[in-house]
């Protein structure tokens, strides 16, 4: 028997909402995560490879959008939690892969009262798995600084790269917000979540094989757009919440950084370096210098 056609109780109420761009030698793991889910959005962000071809004839079940254009990470999954209509939604990475005892898990907690749970994710190092450090305790602490988590944990921030969630509180707070093209939109979310009280709980017991950056095809090109929307997402993120000052001092530091390495980089015949670098260097430039601040009032 087909296994997508194999009927799991756990799945009937679970949505997957999956970005993809240029994504076709993800799909090989993707599929044998969802093949049994009965539910699936995947939402395509104008790819020109066999992403979508290969999806149909993979995923049959699937409701595939396809954009005319690159909407960016955040607006595409907005666009996919539009078409959600059940309590729950998987937000997963094209480029990550998930076990159903682990869904079990992160589902539990969502019925204990969680907005959403979290798996550990595990970056491939050789034919092992190492835990990757992504989620936070405390705020714009842009690199974790705590101990991995042994037992469940409540933080302040997980990577959206892997997220069981509960869709209409996602909703509640407005979703993605769609002035972050790629990078720090899951930050800015995770904030809003817990400013409303909202819970993102991390439980290590269930982990999520994570291939980090490998959602769409590596190369040069794909290298340059998120160097520039890593460094123009950053200096969004801090002027949204500690004023347009601060954010003019880190896209000061951003752009010394990336001068630095333009010059550099290319004594050093390092091309992946000088094409990080001004990729950095326009994205610093490119960030709104003025941008409306968002007030955070905890209810917590």
């Amino acid at each position: 028997m087909n296994q997508a056609a194999v009927h799991n109780p756990l799945l009937d109420d679970i949505t997957a909402v999956v970005v993809t761009f240029n994504s076709a030698h993800c799909i090989a793991n993707l599929v044998k995560t969802l093949q049994s889910f009965p539910h699936i959005v995947i939402v395509d962000n104008a790819s020109n490879d066999d992403s979508v071809a290969i999806l149909q004839a993979r995923l049959p079940q699937a409701r595939i959008v396809q954009s005319k254009r690159n909407l960016g990470f955040g607006a595409a999954n907005n666009r996919g939690l539009a078409e959600t209509y059940t309590p729950y939604v998987l937000l997963l990475n094209p480029d990550c892969s998930l076990s159903l005892q682990s869904l079990t898990l992160l589902k539990k907690w969502l019925q204990k009262g969680a907005s959403v749970a979290v798996p550990q994710l595990m970056n491939p190092e050789g034919v092992q798995y190492r835990p990757e450090f992504s989620y936070r305790p405390s705020e714009f602490s842009w690199r974790s600084h705590a101990p991995l988590a042994e037992g469940p944990l409540c933080v302040e921030f997980a990577c959206a790269a892997c997220w069981l969630a509960c869709t209409e509180i996602l909703r509640s707070v407005g979703g993605f917000d769609e002035r972050f093209f790629l990078y720090y939109e899951d930050d800015d979310l995770c904030l809003r979540l817990r400013a409303a009280a909202h819970e993102i709980v991390v439980e290590p017991a269930a982990q999520a094989q994570h291939v980090s950056g490998g959602s769409s095809t590596p190369g040069i090109r794909s290298l340059w757009v998120r160097s520039f929307h890593l460094a123009r997402s950053k200096i969004l993120l801090t002027a949204f919440y500690r004023g347009t000052g601060v954010a003019l001092l880190r896209r000061l530091l951003l752009f010394i950084e990336a001068l630095l390495g333009l010059v550099l980089k290319p004594l050093l015949l390092d091309r992946v370096g000088t094409v990080r670098s001004a990729a950095r260097l326009w994205g610093a430039l490119s960030a709104p210098w003025f941008a409306k601040n968002h007030t955070l009032k905890k209810s917590r």
